[in-house]
């Protein structure tokens, strides 16, 4: 499990000795510390590492995290805030059984400044929260702007109901609770009630959902009535013409990008716009049709799409769509119903952008499971998708400017490596 933190330049991932690599975390050595450890700082527990992108040296290791049984795989991401950026360390698991108390599950959650040095860094910010039910639906969602806590399921498009948010710089925790309106006139003309639900905390406020207390969400009803960026703006404002429904499908430090339609008959296929709003103002970008339709209807945490941005933050990708936000250009790669669908997952600064292609298409439902999916490249100029052997690896995330972090390939029944290389060599 590893991330980047572009600005920086750093290549961060987790590390747990002594625990076989169930969780996850990665295989790579950690350095000798010459403190002696505490009985609360036994060595097997995880332990954040934080190297340079460009050579590959360690900066800063942290102090070994509060120990959990059972852990499930932890994430990490990072984000950009005012005072610079943080990685955020995500674990779920169950507390120690031990003399005076007994086991608990628990989501567990750490902030380190990216910039560091030492080898027993303590997080600056630390929150345990105890889990009712099953672990994994403790629905933990991580934006720049903050960490979100859902205290219940969340709902389409990854709207929140109630919960709190939690401030990883300042440590500062603020209750939240969607919000009811009545509005006299709804698209079908009708009165109707209005609910803006949270989905995530971006660097320009709260990205909520507005919708009529919908159970579901597709392109074949008008239940979702839009999204918004706190006070600054809705998608009332700034829906393109003809297009009044739009749903947000993946979120970047600098933008919204959000799927517009209009309500068609029941059988009929409805046009698409996938479009790239300025999160900050709302105003369109970048936009393009595109006959892949993205699930909607899925109710887990965070939105239905990972976006990436390349390292000067003029270029997103996420799913099968590309936007170069400085040109105003987008391009979808699903360019007809009997194309498979490539999935892009990173882009450099030069445009070029890398992912794999969906092993199942409209037109061929019966794959081969044991192939491995062919990986691409394409500009996002122009969309042309460049296919490569199955043995090839492309880059799972960039650093910085040319500096590509690689997994190696394995079988596709088999989990993905834990280790990874960066491209070009480090010193």
């Amino acid at each position: 499990m590893f991330t980047v933190a572009p600005i920086s330049g750093l290549f961060l991932d987790i590390y747990a000795g002594g625990d076989d690599n169930k969780a996850g975390e990665s295989a790579s050595p950690t350095p000798t510390s010459t403190k002696t450890p505490k009985t609360s700082e036994r060595t097997d527990g995880a332990r954040v590492i934080a190297r340079s992108g460009d050579t590959g040296k360690v900066l800063w290791t942290s102090a070994p995290l509060s120990i959990l049984v059972e852990p499930e795989p932890p994430t990490l991401k990072v984000i950009n805030t005012a005072g610079g950026e943080f990685v955020i360390v995500v674990r779920r698991g169950n507390t120690p059984d031990e003399a005076l108390a007994k086991s608990a599950k628990v989501v567990v959650v750490d902030s380190f400044p990216v910039v560091g040095s030492g080898l027993e860094v303590a997080p600056t910010r630390h929150i345990q929260r105890f889990v009712e039910g099953r672990l994994d639906s403790s629905a933990v969602v991580v934006g720049n702007g903050g960490v979100l806590f859902a205290e219940s399921s969340v709902g389409p498009l990854g709207a929140i109901e109630a919960g709190n948010s939690w401030d990883p710089v300042d440590g500062s925790n603020q209750r939240f609770v969607a919000t009811t309106t009545k509005r006299s006139k709804c698209l079908d003309g009708l009165p109707c009630e209005v609910r803006t639900a949270p989905i995530e905390l971006t660097s320009s406020g709260m990205l909520s959902l507005i919708d009529a207390k919908c159970d579901r969400i597709d392109f074949s009803d008008a239940c979702l009535r839009g999204f918004g960026v706190s006070d600054r703006w809705n998608s009332e404002a700034v829906a393109p013409q003809g297009r009044p429904l739009g749903a947000p499908i993946a979120v970047t430090g600098t933008a919204v990008i959000a799927a517009w339609w209009q309500v068609t008959k029941r059988d009929t296929r409805p046009s698409v716009l996938y479009v790239a709003h300025d999160l900050a103002t709302g105003a369109a970008v970048a936009s393009t049709e595109c006959v892949v339709e993205i699930d909607l209807a899925q109710n887990r945490a965070g939105l239905p799409l990972t976006a990436a941005s390349s390292p000067d933050n003029r270029y997103v990708v996420a799913g099968p769509l590309a936007f170069d936000l400085s040109a105003g250009k987008a391009v979808c790669l699903g360019k007809d119903p009997l194309s498979k669908t490539v999935i892009l997952k990173s882009v450099g600064d030069s445009g070029i952008a890398y992912g794999t292609v969906q092993q199942e298409s409209a037109a061929n439902h019966f794959v081969d499971r044991d192939a491995p999916p062919a990986v691409v490249s394409a500009p996002v100029a122009t969309g042309e998708v460049q296919a490569f052997s199955a043995d090839t690896s492309v880059p799972e995330s960039i650093a910085g400017p040319g500096i590509g972090i690689f997994r190696p390939v394995t079988a596709p029944r088999d989990p993905p490596s834990t280790r990874i290389g960066v491209y070009p060599k480090s010193r």
